[in-house]
């Protein structure tokens, strides 16, 4: 299930809040080509996908800057 998150604005006492709407949607994938990860570390990121995860870490591109997992 993949629940996706719209923040609204609600006006409640003359203050503007907001809140997430929730939306669940039931999606079946076949497969997925490849995912994009935007992280604080890419570091730490490689390291848990590799030692938790079993991942191996490729690098590519310019001066090997890139990361696939």
């Amino acid at each position: 299930m993949i629940t996706s998150y719209k923040f609204i604005d609600v006006e409640q006492d003359e203050e503007k809040i907001e809140k997430p709407l929730v939306i669940k949607t039931s999606i079946k994938a076949k497969s997925i080509d490849h995912m994009v990860l935007t992280v604080k570390s890419v570091e730490a990121t490689c390291r848990f996908y590799k030692e938790v995860l079993g991942m191996e870490v490729i690098e590519f591109g310019p001066a090997k800057k890139r990361k696939a997992l």
